[in-house]
């Protein structure tokens, strides 16, 4: 299976690479078919459907290239150092609810201590239906600092470009 697809995320927070793992030591531990084993797996790891099935859904849940192409623009801002351009970039919404002051000064005391980015890689998007969006992408990123955060952002349900919502936190040790 392809590595990308390893990185999915079951409901439960488990990679599909450790789900595999866990439904081959219980098919050995159970002494039955591994397909049985990944079905029960991919249940208690919050798909209520088989294992094929739960990763078409996993894999379903990932932002489209569009998305993903707008929010990694973005974020290139941040890496960059260019707080107020991604301030400026942002929704309307994002503006109203954070002063470029406070936006620029947070941002860029957080980012000097992560350092230089290393890696992002997408990890799911999860669908909301609401006034204001209807999904939240969350990425997992690495810095030069060995600091991994998790990065959510939800993008307009108007023009689907802009950012309306960004958080990050440091991925516990």
């Amino acid at each position: 299976m392809p590595t990308a697809t390893n990185a999915l995320k079951f409901p439960s927070g488990r990679n599909v690479k450790r789900a595999k793992q866990d439904a081959r030591a219980l098919a050995k531990r159970n002494n039955i078919p591994l397909y049985q084993a990944l079905d029960t797996i991919a249940e208690i790891n919050g798909c209520a459907s088989n294992w094929s099935k739960a990763l078409l859904s996993l894999q379903r849940d990932l932002p489209l290239p569009d998305q993903l192409s707008r929010a990694l623009s973005w974020l290139a801002l941040l890496d960059t150092g260019d707080y107020e351009d991604g301030w400026l970039a942002a929704s309307d919404f994002f503006q109203y609810r954070n002063s470029p002051k406070n936006w620029i000064n947070e941002t860029s005391a957080d980012r000097r201590k992560f350092g230089h980015i290393i890696s992002r890689k997408p990890v799911k998007v999860i669908s909301v239906s609401s006034a204001i969006t209807d999904q939240w992408l969350e990425f997992h990123s690495e810095f030069n600092s060995g600091v991994q955060i998790v990065e959510r952002m939800m993008l307009s349900k108007d023009t689907g470009s802009k950012v309306d919502e960004y958080s990050c936190h440091k991925v516990a040790d």
